[in-house]
């Protein structure tokens, strides 16, 4: 009972940190996206390894195992400058790595925050392609995908199912 309170506490706190990102998103303040984002995902973390004993799932040995792998991916960590996204790939059976420099997501915050005004929803590939502001350069799609599935992961995109995001 106290934990089930906990896990609420932690829900309440991660959707108050979601909308100072979306705040922060909209005056541009790409740093304190970042670090309030990392926060964000981190009471999330801790709010998902409660395990949840209410509900019981039958479980069988073979798709136990491949369901727990499943889970645990996609992982992200910063690696320096570096966001890194740990992936499972099916056919090879084993872990993979997408990286994005750090200029991705400001670049991309800048770019969703205005395409995500005041809740509207939009597609990624309206915001592609995604230019580097200090060359010029175009920055590789997989990329900008790698930065969204990291929004996805720590609530700050929810998915409208075709429709595309809103943030």
């Amino acid at each position: 009972m106290v934990t089930a309170k906990a896990v609420k506490i932690l829900a309440k706190c991660e959707t108050e940190l979601r909308s100072l990102v979306a705040s922060a998103a909209d005056s541009g303040d790409y740093d304190a996206i970042l670090r309030i984002t990392s926060w964000a995902k981190q009471v999330s973390a801790m709010a998902a390894a409660v395990p949840d004993t209410s509900i019981e799932r039958p479980v069988s040995g073979r798709s136990a195992k491949k369901s727990a792998t499943c889970r645990s991916y996609p992982r992200f960590a910063r690696r320096g400058d570096q966001l890194v996204k740990f992936g499972w790939s099916k056919r090879e059976k084993n872990e993979y790595e997408h990286k994005a420099p750090r200029q991705v997501p400001l670049n991309l915050a800048r770019v969703a925050a205005t395409a995500g005004k005041d809740g509207r929803i939009f597609q990624v590939n309206a915001l592609l392609p995604l230019s580097d502001p200090t060359d010029g350069g175009e920055i590789p799609d997989y990329q900008v995908y790698l930065v969204i599935a990291w929004w996805r992961s720590i609530g700050l995109l929810d998915q409208h199912g075709r429709q595309g995001y809103s943030i």
